[in-house]
């Protein structure tokens, strides 16, 4: 599980910061900060069938505020 946080988590940034560069008035940051707020829901109310969703939304929310500055 780890090893699959990291690569969601980490992959995409070059990703997202070419594309916050090509389109410097996208604003990321919102998106990134509602995707870990929902995992965050999951994890909190212990919904089992849906943890490997959290651990996607909360890798992706990760990377897209790492690059959003």
């Amino acid at each position: 599980m780890a090893l699959s946080f990291d690569f969601l988590a980490f992959f995409p940034q070059g990703l997202l910061g070419v594309l916050m560069d090509k389109y410097p008035k996208l604003n990321l940051g919102f998106l990134g900060a509602m995707l870990m707020f929902l995992s965050t829901l999951i994890f909190l109310f212990n919904w089992t069938h849906l943890h490997v969703i959290g651990l996607i939304l909360v890798a992706l929310g990760n990377a897209i505020i790492h690059t959003s500055g």
